[in-house]
This record gives structure tokens, sequence and C-alpha cells, in this order.
């Protein structure tokens, strides 16, 4: 929980000025002064939750996919303002036409990237370009319009929501108090629905991606193809019918609020095995992979002071305390080993490597495990971190005094590979002796028959 907060933090702050920006302009312009209440005529409980609808609804489509849902609500608005769509059938047409991207130019573009970022999902090998490169953009461009969207609910709450208060209060700093607080969770509330759907759309791209790993070729394109399809056709729902619309997206929302923790831990470790190093690797080659974070987190500070090393890595089995993919720490301190997990409600989970452990550089990721025969499922300590660790391989294992399995790995193939050509060395002396044999036998019965 403390890391989602500090992920998050300076956009909670930017909705916290945004609020009281909101609340100082809504009563600046004369409702907390005194005027008569129904100043704003429309600021009613049934135009707030209607108009609130128009907002929440394509507001779910953006925090699935902000780029498909600019493309369609791009291209309704440039309809709309051509004249090809009537305008009386589709609800706030004013609002659509009035969006700075509601002109043929903004469309053509979002749907080149659209259909861009489309093409380069369809197989595994530039999906992780994909990621890191326009995922990355589309990710700052939810931000951008999530705020923006947080704005445009808190402008009608605030116009009320000041109205009533004065109504009941009469004014002054209660009412500007109760109004910027009313204000400011309306907007956390919405930048946390951004956060909860876009973590949930994170980890079933993460979901397509492993299985590309196994699936035959064509399938990501399908998968993904289903899932661009869904956010299409909602975001185009919700422009027709907003209140139906947000009904579903409520739904949406639910499931992915039960599904939110499971997600949290798939999509973080899709992102920090996958997509940032793959990132690293095209965009800051030269990068210097530290053993040790420039500030040791809370909880590992506290419990390993003389901490040498503390790498990021995931617990890949449930053979443990953790849960599979769970986050957690691989510390040295005071030559010792151990797993950290700092929980945020509960102890915090400490686990001591104390059998042999091996540490393999793989092309994935790196990986330290115990039990080497056994299944990986089965292993007592399976932890997986970074594949950018292989530059620290050699300095881990000086001082750690883990086993290196990689270097097992190629004296067993050297042995393969000896025992191979000594057999195949013995079978051609095997041979050989068969063939000098059965050449003296023929001699000698060449022999017999010439006497």
């Amino acid at each position: 929980m403390n890391s989602i907060y500090n992920e998050h933090k300076k956009i909670i702050l930017l909705l916290f000025i945004f609020s009281c920006v909101t609340t100082f302009f809504a009563f600046s312009m004369g409702v907390a002064y005194g005027e008569a209440p129904g100043t704003y005529e429309n600021t009613n409980e049934g135009y707030m939750l209607v108009t609130m609808s128009g907002v929440f609804a394509p507001f779910i489509g953006m925090c699935s996919s902000p780029f498909i849902a600019l493309t369609v609500l791009s291209g309704a608005g440039s309809l709309l303002n051509s004249g090809i769509i009537d305008a009386s059938s589709i609800p706030f047409s004013e609002t659509l036409i009035q969006l700075p991207i509601s002109n043929i130019t903004v469309f053509v573009i979002f749907l080149i990237i659209t259909i861009t970022k489309f093409l380069l999902g369809t197989n595994s090998v530039t999906e992780l370009f994909n990621q890191a490169t326009l995922g990355r953009i589309e990710d700052i461009l939810g931000i951008v319009c999530t705020v923006g969207g947080a704005f445009l609910i808190t402008s009608t709450v605030t116009a009320y929501a000041s109205e009533v208060v004065i109504e009941e209060s009469g004014g002054g700093f209660f009412a500007f108090m109760l109004t910027l607080f009313l204000t400011f969770f309306l907007a956390a509330a919405a930048y946390i629905i951004f956060i909860v759907i876009k973590t949930m759309i994170a980890a079933i791209d993460g979901l397509i991606f492993l299985a590309s790993l196994v699936l035959p070729p064509g399938a990501t394109a399908f998968l993904n193809g289903i899932k661009n399809f869904v956010i299409i056709g909602y975001t185009i729902f919700s422009i027709t019918n907003p209140v139906a619309a947000s009904i579903i997206g409520l739904f949406w929302l639910l499931i992915a609020f039960l599904i939110f923790r499971k997600a949290k831990r798939l999509e973080t470790y899709y992102r920090r095995i996958y997509i940032y190093p793959f990132f690293n690797s095209v965009f800051r080659r030269n990068r210097e992979v530290p053993l040790m974070p420039k500030k040791l987190p809370r909880g590992v500070r506290k419990e390993f002071p003389l901490a040498e090393i503390c790498i990021e890595g995931f617990f890949m089995n449930k053979v443990s305390k953790l849960y599979k993919r769970e986050f957690c720490y691989f510390i040295n301190s005071q030559g010792r080993n151990y797993i950290f997990k700092k929980r945020f409600i509960g102890k915090a989970i400490k686990i001591e490597i104390q059998s042999d452990a091996f540490l393999e550089t793989k092309f994935r990721f790196t990986q330290i495990f115990t039990d080497d025969f056994l299944p990986d499922k089965q292993k007592n300590i399976f932890i997986i971190f970074s594949r950018e660790q292989k530059k620290n391989f050699s300095e881990i294992i000086d001082k750690t005094g883990l086993i290196d399995y990689n270097a097992i790995l190629e004296e067993r193939k050297r042995i393969m590979l000896q025992e191979r050509t000594e057999k195949i060395q013995q079978m051609k002396d095997n041979a050989s002796e068969k063939i000098n044999s059965l050449g003296s036998l023929f001699r000698r019965k060449s022999k017999i028959e010439g006497i």
C-alpha cells in the first residue's frame, strides 16, 4: 500500500491543487458571497447525475485505453462537426463538438497511433517494444486525461455542492472547506478508478504476453484484438447511451476492484521483469545497475541497517509465506542472505536462505533457487529479478556465496559432451575391432580355400 501511495503521490497533490482552484473559482464567481441559490440553473440532482454519467461512461473507456478512447471521441466529434451524424441522436453532442480533439486531423493522428500500437502488439517480440514506447506515452496521456476528466466532474459537483452548502450554512470558511473536501474526494476517487482499471488492463496485457510465449503464432493478435474490440465497443456505447454504459462501467469497475491485488502483482511483475529491462536495453544501454538503491525502503532500512545488497525481485511459488509473483527483496546483510517482504498490515516476512542456493542468468531474467532437481513449483526458494543484474553476476556471487549455476550447467554440458565423445569413440573402436576380426576371418578362409 505504501508503494502504491509513493508511486502516485505527485498526482494526488496535483488533484488537490486542481480541487482548490476549482473551489476557489466557484466561490469567487459569486456563489459563495450571498447570491441567491439557484444561480446555476442546471445544478440540480437530476442534471448532476446525468452529467456525471456523461463524463463517467467514457471515462471508464479512457482508463482502459486512452488511445482507443480518444480515437473514438475524436472520430465522433469530427462526424458531428461535419454533419454526418445527427446531433440530436447523441447525448452531450454539444460537449463532443466543442472538444479540442473533435477535428479530422486529430482523429487521423490518433487512428494511426492506435492501429500502430495494435500491430506492434500482435506478437511477443514487438509487444515489449510497444509497451516500452507507445505504452509509456499512453500511460502519461491517460494521467493527463484523468486529471482533466476529474476536473470536468468536479466543476459540476463544485457548483452544486457550493450552492447547497451556502444555502444550509450561509457561506464563509466552513462552506469553502466542505466544498473543497467534496471536490477533492471526487477528484481522488476519479484517479483511483483510473489506477484500478489501468492495473487490470495491464495485468491482462501481461497475461497475453506470457501466454504468447507458449501459444502458437497469431494467438497474441487474436487475444489483443478481442480486448481492443471490447474497449472500442464500450466507448462507442458510452457516447450513444451514457447512462446504460455507466451501469456497465460500474460492474467493470467492481470486477477491477475485486481482482486488484492479484492484478497489481502481475502488472508489477510484467513491468519490472520485461518492460523496464527492455526499455533500458534500448534507450539506456550504458546505465549502471546498482546492487543497492540510493535510498533503502523503510522496512528494509529498519530490519537490515547494514545491508550490502538489496535487489527487487519476485517470489515464484507458494511454498513459503509469499504468493506467486509477489514483490519482495533479496537482501545480503552481515554475510547472510534473506528474502524480505514488508506488508502494509501484519508482520514483515523474513526468510533466511540457509541451504545451498544457486544463482543463474537466463535470457529473460536472473534467478535464485534451491533444490536443484525439484520442479520449480516445489522449490523451497525460487526468486527471480531483472536480467539487468547479469551485469553484477560475479559481484553477487562473491558477496553472497551463492553457487554459480551457469558454471554447473557448463560443467554438465562438458561432461555430457565428453561422455558422448567417449561413447562415439568406443563405438568406433568396437566397429574397428569387428571389421578387423572379420578381415582376419576372411583372410584365413581364403588361405584354406587356396590350399
